[in-house]
């Protein structure tokens, strides 16, 4: 397993503000500690975003969470407020049920539908919810996902059964090959050593609420 620093960790951090019972003084708190650390972004819920974005640089909120199942008209709507209110950066549900009954055309559209409706310089991450797919379901789905237009896929929304694995690193890495879709870990992520282990499968964000307890020993 490599080495990484704070630093390295901080880099990569969405530093997630996402529990139904989040105040403003945790969302304050966790810009506070962005702006101190340098994390990759604040990602918070749509209605702290105009709150979180007049105090860090890089906010980061959530479209269709937790389960994808809001219309596309509603997807769209809240990606454009949600931009309009100061978010850099959107990870969107995809409709995960839609995709397990093989309505890969709507799923498709719902994902295209919402990154047409917003600038090429706002990130798309698309979240899988991979701990209801198989192996082969996350190798389509990434690949419906990078046809959309998405900028990062990521594994969970943290609110699943169970939240990123190796695994599901590794299928999708396989999956995106001669793309240029990054891709983020997310769920159940508590320690270093789980970032160390998916910075070093090739995730270049990870999504935790946590922060001290990520950092390495030194």
């Amino acid at each position: 397993m490599s080495f990484y620093t704070k630093e390295q960790i901080a880099a990569t951090l969405d530093h997630a503000v996402l529990k139904p019972t989040a105040t403003l003084v945790d969302v304050t708190f966790a810009c506070m500690l962005a702006n101190n650390h340098k994390f990759a972004s604040v990602c918070v819920r749509p209605c702290d975003v105009k709150w979180a974005a007049g105090l860090t640089p890089v906010v980061s909120t959530v479209v269709g969470f937790p389960h994808g199942v809001n219309t596309t008209r509603s997807k769209v709507f809240e990606a454009q407020a949600a931009v309009a209110d100061g978010a850099k950066e959107l990870d969107m549900v995809m409709n995960y049920g839609r995709f397990l009954e093989g309505a890969d055309v709507k799923v498709y559209a719902d994902i295209a539908l919402v990154r047409e409706s917003i600038s090429n310089d706002i990130i798309l991450k698309v979240i899988l919810e991979t701990c209801y797919l198989r192996p082969v379901d996350i190798q389509r789905a990434c690949l419906i996902a990078s046809d959309a237009g998405a900028d990062y896929v990521k594994t969970s929304t943290g609110f699943g059964p169970r939240g990123a694995t190796s695994q599901d690193i590794i299928t999708m890495k396989a999956a995106l090959i001669g793309t240029d879709v990054k891709i983020k870990a997310s769920g159940g992520i508590e320690s270093y050593n789980d970032v160390a282990r998916y910075l070093d499968l090739g995730c270049t964000r990870i999504g935790s609420s946590k922060w001290t307890e990520l950092l390495p020993n030194e």
